[in-house]
């Protein structure tokens, strides 16, 4: 029988009484105009009508904005019919599904329709909180199914904290007595209710269909909704939640419905003095004035006592600095930027296009394919790493198991918070220049390749989606080490590290889906990557940010061998 929403929420500590979409106004939006006006307004060739959303929707890209738009689409899911069809109704794909609509949020989080007025847009805006809020959810979420099957040491004895919520000890909890799709649904509903607030009609959407498909025994399902509601608040408690105030005490300044744009301190909040030209400056040419995760070096780390911090860039005579810059100024720029602003034509060597046929020497098409740079419609690369863990373990390496994919995800998950939090220090420690402001500053009239150094214009982050304001855009933070390869090598070891060893796997990014189009051009083609092992992706991840001529090879090499190493430390965390 199906089971009442009323059912399923008895005795749970449920997020109902939030409301949406409530927010305080007496936040600085100063930020979020800024950041909105560069990355965040869609400008999708077709419009969001909703054929193109369910097409969307299938290729792993969310575009409705209202809640009942997007339960349209997402009954058009082949996931969501899988389940409520019955053809693969069991914990496992309940499981996929809340990950899929976590990770549609996080793409929701990144994407506005109108500025700072939506109260939808940047709640966990970029790598940083958004790696932070996934690792709160999939622990939830783990804990909520270990609670029941018990094969996995625990988070932080958040199993027997558990059970006592409950008022049952572990021998009366088994997947007879408590139904684990309940618990999932309870654990993950009320934790996106506090990190996506302002996101909960989504939230309720993927409830109300999940719930129907609970077929489970009443006391079970019962038992199950008490144990997921008490796995998120146990969860939430390691982070220093108060549901009282909805303000989290870990230094993330996390605040349930305020834009976390509002928290991020500006360029000259943080630096006073004169700029040298080794210290990190405001890009030229977006002119962005925030520091974004400039605070996160405050933040609690989830399990590890060491952050692995890069021992710094390399001395302005040192080979493998002036290497680095060669390969940057070389490589990195734009031959074709709009002519917009403090943009000028920079030749290049790297080789290949946007929409160049892929192969093996398409240096182009390989920057842009990690990008993923807190764009409308894909969110940053914690996105991007976990399509890639979920196809890896769901294609070439499976797991089979429910309670193992759980674990599987939190550890993941984790690691690339750690990741976030040890690269965000990093950065903020070293104030390391980006290359277009060294570039520029730093003999001014020298030229490479018949371009002058002050007009250096680097291919850029790519802000996908957007329009031609954000193209070449540097990202707003320090250059070393690079984010993406310490998540690279923190995501990339940890897949070695729980499927025991190297593997192929073929990949389509959300850059190169079809649908998804760069600032100033048309839709990029759909490529479906192959790739002969983790290594060589990791490895691309970090040299892509070189390609688009805006880090140094050593921002890659460093963070990658950081990544790892928090990586390794995470996987003993969870293995010990």
């Amino acid at each position: 029988m199906a089971i009442s929403r009323r059912t399923l929420m008895s005795g749970a500590a449920s997020a109902l009484a939030f409301a949406f979409p409530a927010v305080s106004r007496a936040q600085d939006e100063q930020n979020a105009l800024e950041f909105s006006r560069i990355f965040g307004k869609p400008d999708m060739k077709g419009g969001p009508d909703l054929d193109t959303a369910r097409i969307l929707q299938e290729n792993r890209t969310a575009v409705p904005r209202q809640a009942g738009e997007f339960a349209d689409f997402l009954s058009k899911s082949p996931l969501l019919q899988n389940i409520t069809g019955g053809v693969s109704n069991n914990d496992y794909y309940h499981l996929l599904q809340w990950n899929a609509l976590a990770l549609d949020l996080t793409a929701q989080d990144h994407s506005t329709t109108t500025g700072t007025t939506d109260p939808t847009y940047a709640e966990q805006y970029g790598p940083h909180r958004s790696s932070w809020a996934l690792a709160i959810l999939h622990l939830a979420m783990f804990e909520a199914v270990n609670a029941i099957i018990q094969r996995h040491k625990s988070y932080k004895g958040s199993q027997a904290a558990i059970w006592s919520g409950v008022g049952q000890p572990g021998t009366a909890i088994n997947p007879k007595t408590a139904s684990v799709r309940a618990a999932l649904a309870s654990a993950a509903y009320d934790t996106l209710a506090v990190l996506y607030k302002n996101k909960i009609a989504y939230t309720k959407v993927v409830f109300n269909r999940l719930e129907l498909a609970i077929d489970d025994p009443l006391p079970a399902v019962q038992l199950g909704a008490r144990i997921g509601s008490e796995a998120s608040k146990v969860i939430l408690a390691t982070r220093k939640y108060d549901p009282g105030t909805g303000k989290f005490g870990d230094g993330s300044k996390a605040q349930v419905g305020l834009q976390s744009l509002s928290t991020e301190p500006r360029f000259t909040d943080l630096f006073k003095g004169p700029v040298g030209t080794r210290d990190w400056d405001i890009d030229p040419i977006s002119q962005l004035p925030v520091a974004l995760g400039g605070h996160w070096n405050e933040v609690m780390p989830f399990v590890v006592a060491d952050l692995h911090l890069p021992p710094g860039p390399p001395a302005e005579n040192d080979p493998k600095f002036k290497s680095a810059l060669d390969a940057v100024r070389r490589l990195g720029g734009d031959p074709a930027p709009p002519a917009l602003g403090s943009r000028f034509k920079t030749p290049t060597s790297r080789k290949g296009s946007v929409f160049a046929p892929l192969d093996s020497s398409n240096e182009t098409l390989k920057g842009i394919y990690w990008a993923y740079d807190g764009t409308p419609l894909l969110c940053a690369p914690p996105r991007l790493y976990n399509e890639i863990a979920l196809s890896v373990a769901f294609r070439e390496r499976p797991i089979k198991r429910v309670e193992d994919l759980a674990q599987y995800l939190a550890f993941i998950n984790v690691a690339m918070a750690e990741a976030g939090i040890g690269a965000w220090t990093g950065k903020y420690k070293f104030h390391h220049s980006r290359p277009v402001t060294y570039i520029r500053k730093t003999d001014p009239e020298g030229s490479v390749l018949g371009s002058k150094n002050k007009e250096f214009t680097p291919l850029g982050a790519q802000v996908s989606n957007g329009t031609p304001a954000g193209a070449n855009l540097t990202p707003p933070f320090p250059a070393y080490p690079s984010g993406h390869a310490v998540f690279g090598g923190a995501v990339f070891e940890a897949m070695r590290l729980y499927l025991r060893g190297d593997t192929a796997f073929t990949f389509v990014s959300d850059e190169y889906n079809g649908l998804n189009r760069g600032p100033t051009g048309a839709t990029r083609p759909k490529f479906e990557r192959k790739f002969k092992n983790l290594t060589e992706a990791e490895i691309e991840n970090g040299q892509s940010r070189i390609w688009l001529g805006i880090h140094w090879q050593y921002d890659a090499d460093d963070g990658i061998k950081q990544g790892k190493a928090i990586a390794k430390d995470v996987f003993d965390t969870f293995n010990s």
